[in-house]
């Protein structure tokens, strides 16, 4: 843990995330280490420690120089007790200043303060800022100040004793809260922008960043990243770590290339020599243009002297005079032929460069998708570039169902999905071309193919199909389909194969991203939601019946006598039953209906768009499903659950809490009177 403000207080907020951990993974312990800021490097480089928790800054440069990977981003709490996942920084003056309106205004100013050359949010995204305006702070202002601390900074400018000033986001918000200051004496110079920035609740002038990362080093294991992930996304705004750390838990890992970008622009951290020449790269780029240079020249030389013996021969002797003019115009011949061979050596480097250009061009694409977790999106905006920069007029990527075994149309550029159905594996080129899994060229397609690119006055069919398989170790993912009206030029075709090489790696990441997601909301028993997830699912539902006037149903149901199930028949069968269980309340339930575990045998049915009669019938018949369970060999004794029925206007119940408390009472009176029965719950008791 990066224990900026001492050890003391990274102890404090920090270590009961660590005991949250040690809790939550019950084979591994995990201990809390601060350190210093030159600490962190050495302690990563030599593998001493498994996880980091650092600013985002530092994560950039240990991800940088020792591969160090992201697992989870921390949602922090604002002064008003808002969870944000991003941060940004405040260029502000005070509001009686008439001559500072903008950050171009900025120019003309004597004293600028800061908090800390090395502060994200305190110097370094402004700096950034005011360098998109052509202004340097170390050189442009005569006074460039730094304090440590961001209210010096605010009441500095409050004071009049600088023109200006930057600090990070909410911190004005925070000190007007406590009564330090009073907002409305400042004025904020600039305008936030980039992605959340319209959900984002407080003064900005600069682009957003990603708040601190959790992260992994690289001798670290998988298997314990994946738990540590997974309990980090359950961690709920209530719990201890969260409220000890003072944040609302953590989300998944945001994109911090951002935050690369602007250290790269500012050359700091690890990129201080970024885009520095260098005599090794510049004979790594232009070697083929040095080494036919010094021939020429070489050559050059060797004429020039050349010349002077022939004119010395010349003077020497009228004799010779024939024989030496038959050597210069056989030199000159000579010269001829090579300068030929030299130009069509410079238009072949010519053609070279202009492939090189678009393999760069292509990394940019690459650079462009990491930002992107959605896999339709991401798959969509790669198809648009890559249509774009291969000057292809259509194109379309397929997915391939292993279960179904067929080849799905998933996005389009330039053709109607209607064109397009799926098939099975066989039965088409595309299909083929999976089944393969190598690239097909098609140079001459028939006049009615089905495939037509729209000109406005006329459509045409492309003049060649290209075919290239998406894998992912040795595995089809999928397909992509690009069809040109000039054609394919063979260096264009591995260019293009390397792209569709990438975005398979970025489309496995983005389903594994989504699987992840999907994981930590499901029982791993079961497959219904999570106990976490319902509660979300169940807030989202009350709030909205109350909002619209409509009815919401709740059934809380438990297994009857499951622990003498589990102690006759053992824990395995009694997981076997559970699944059962959850497998007939499925069947049973309606589409809109949301089922979930609530932990141990305990059920629960949230139905939307439902009143008490209509959740006690659908009660009834969950009821019957489960009675009717036929579970032998694994457990010979019928199997039955109680059920407490409640709903939104009969209960007259404000609140989640107030509802549940009805159904749990409900399900007490059903286990009091015999089980195997559903109980109703009414504003006036139980039924």
């Amino acid at each position: 843990m990066l224990a900026k403000r001492g050890v003391n207080q990274a102890l404090t907020q920090w270590k009961p995330t660590a005991d949250y951990l040690t809790e939550k993974i019950p084979h591994a312990t995990f201990e809390l280490i601060p350190l210093g800021f030159d600490e962190v490097t050495p302690k990563v480089s030599a593998g001493e420690i498994d996880f980091l928790i650092t600013n985002p800054s530092m994560y950039v440069e240990m991800e940088t120089l020792f591969g160090v990977s992201r697992l989870a981003t921390l949602k922090n709490l604002g002064p008003d007790g808002r969870a944000l996942t991003v941060f940004g920084g405040v260029i502000f003056t005070k509001a009686n200043r008439s001559d500072i309106h903008t950050i171009a205004d900025l120019k003309k100013i004597n004293a600028f303060m800061a908090v800390k050359e090395n502060s994200l949010g305190g110097f370094q995204v402004a700096w950034h800022e005011l360098t998109k305006y052509g202004i340097d702070p170390y050189t442009d202002f005569k006074r460039l100040i730094f304090r440590s601390k961001h209210d010096s900074v605010v009441l500095a400018v409050g004071r009049g004793d600088v023109d200006a000033g930057t600090v990070r986001t909410d911190t004005l918000e925070r000190m007007h809260a406590e009564g330090k200051i009073n907002i409305d004496d400042f004025k904020v110079i600039g305008s936030g922008y980039g992605e959340k920035i319209q959900e984002f609740p407080y003064k900005v002038s600069t682009v957003l960043m990603p708040e601190w990362p959790f992260a992994k080093l690289d001798h670290t294991p998988d298997k314990i990243s994946q738990e540590v992930t997974v309990a980090l996304l359950e961690m709920q705004p209530d719990s201890y770590a969260a409220k000890f750390g003072k944040n609302a838990g953590w989300t998944v890992p945001l994109n911090y290339q951002p935050v690369r970008s602007l250290m790269q622009d500012l050359r700091i951290g690890p990129f201080r020599d970024f885009g520095k020449p260098s005599l090794k790269r510049l004979m790594t780029e232009y070697w083929r243009w040095i080494t036919g240079f010094t021939v020429f020249l070489t050559f050059l030389i060797w004429l020039l002297s050349y010349i002077i013996k022939i004119n010395r021969r010349i003077s020497a002797s009228e004799k010779k005079l024939t024989v030496e003019v038959n050597e210069r115009i056989s030199a000159e011949k000579q010269l001829a032929e090579r300068g030929e061979a030299l130009r069509a050596e410079v238009i072949r480097n010519t053609a070279s460069l202009q492939h090189l250009e678009k393999i760069r061009k292509f990394h940019e694409l690459t650079s462009l998708l990491i930002t992107t977790l959605n896999p339709k999106a991401l798959l969509q905006k790669a198809l648009d570039r890559v249509v774009e920069l291969s000057e292809c007029q259509i194109g379309g990527i397929f997915l391939y169902d292993e279960k179904s075994q067929q080849v799905r149309p998933y996005v389009f550029h330039g053709v109607s999905a209607k064109s397009m159905s799926a098939v099975g594996l066989g039965e088409s080129l595309p299909a083929q071309v999976i089944a393969d899994r190598k690239p097909r060229h098609i140079r001459t397609l028939p006049n009615e193919c089905a495939l037509t690119v729209d000109f406005g006055l006329w459509k045409s069919c492309p003049k060649e199909l290209l075919m290239l398989p998406m894998l992912s170790k040795e595995s089809a993912l999928g397909m992509i389909t690009l069809g040109s009206i000039n054609g394919f030029a063979q260096e264009d075709i591995e260019v293009l194969s390397h792209m569709a090489d990438q975005i398979s790696i970025m489309l496995e990441n983005a389903l594994a991203n989504e699987e992840m997601e999907r994981l930590s909301t499901i029982d791993s028993l079961t497959g219904l939601y999570n106990r976490r997830q319902l509660n979300e699912f169940l807030d989202r539902e009350v709030k909205k019946a109350l909002r619209h006037h409509h009815n919401i149903g709740l059934l809380v149901m438990d297994v009857d006598h499951f622990k003498k199930i589990n102690d006759d028949f053992g824990h395995p069968e009694g997981d076997v039953v559970l699944v059962a269980v959850a497998e007939a309340l499925r069947e049973t339930a309606r589409e809109i209906d949301i089922l979930g575990r609530f932990g141990g045998e305990e059920f629960v049915a949230i139905l939307p768009s439902t009143d008490l009669a209509g959740a006690k019938a659908l009660g009834e018949k969950m009821r019957d499903a489960i009675a009717n369970l036929d579970l032998s060999p694994h457990c010979t004794r019928p199997v039955t659950i109680s059920i407490g029925v409640t709903a939104l206007w009969e209960a007259n119940a404000k609140s989640v809490q107030q509802l549940v408390k009805q159904a749990d009472q409900a399900l007490y009176t059903a286990k009091a009177t015999g089980r195997n029965r559903c109980c109703v719950a009414a504003s006036d008791g139980v039924q």
